[in-house]
């Protein structure tokens, strides 16, 4: 697609992160509304047109997902999930939406303040958080239009907690959000856990112990099902 005039290849000199480079691509983007894609998954043919017409037809419509069935590396499907018919009401507990299969109006996410750049995980799902909060609606396509990816080598542990912890932070309101990133900043990541609620607590202990189960990790396990 070299010689393609429609086609941008667009280069931070550094890795800034992820975040950064969606907000580098939100920039440069010209159209109305902005799909994500996954460099390692999979879209259907009809996947885009398929958004675009839904939030053609739905103007107070922020964002749209779609299903998503899970392949291998070999590209084999090994599962797939709709999500619910409004993800906001799982908001609390999880992101229940693909980042890699949304699409969205490029102006609300410009006036929102695009991806939060503190976040190294989760950004999305701290981006549906925030949007949500503030009236956005977030719909999905009940019909499974992308393809995502899991390969053999799950997360270590340790990812998992640091996945989990930003979790945690994602999901706040705005207010008690900014208190805790400024934790974060000043004494780590970790320190974040001891202001948090009990139910969130309880619901970041039950992530850890999953993660300790996955890699067969026991005593961690009873460890953080114990404090769950």
């Amino acid at each position: 697609y070299s010689n393609n005039d429609l086609i941008k290849v667009i280069s931070h000199e550094k890795n800034l992160g992820l975040p950064a480079a969606l907000n580098t691509g939100i920039d440069a983007a010209m159209g109305d509304f902005i799909a994500r894609q996954d460099s390692d998954d999979r879209s259907h043919s009809k996947r885009l047109a398929a958004q675009h017409q839904y939030l053609i037809e739905n103007p107070m419509v922020a964002v749209v997902a779609t299903g998503v069935e899970v392949i291998n590396n070999a590209g084999e499907v090994t599962g797939s999930f709709i999500p619910p018919k409004n993800p906001a009401e799982k908001f609390h507990r999880a992101n229940p939406i693909v980042h890699g299969s949304v699409m969205f109006r490029r102006e609300i996410i410009e006036h929102s303040g695009g991806y939060d750049e503190f976040f190294k995980h989760c950004q999305d799902y701290e981006l549906w958080t925030r949007l949500s909060q503030s009236g956005a609606e977030i719909h999905r396509i009940p019909e499974t239009l992308y393809q995502l990816r899991r390969d053999s080598g799950s997360m270590s542990v340790h990812d998992r907690k640091e996945y989990s912890r930003y979790a945690a932070l994602a999901r706040l309101p705005a207010t008690e959000k900014h208190r805790l990133k400024e934790v974060a900043r000043t004494e780590g990541l970790l320190a974040v856990q001891s202001h948090l609620s009990r139910n969130e607590l309880a619901n970041l202990n039950y992530r850890l112990t999953r993660a300790h189960i996955d890699h067969r990790k026991r005593i961690g396990a009873i460890r953080s099902a114990i404090q769950a």
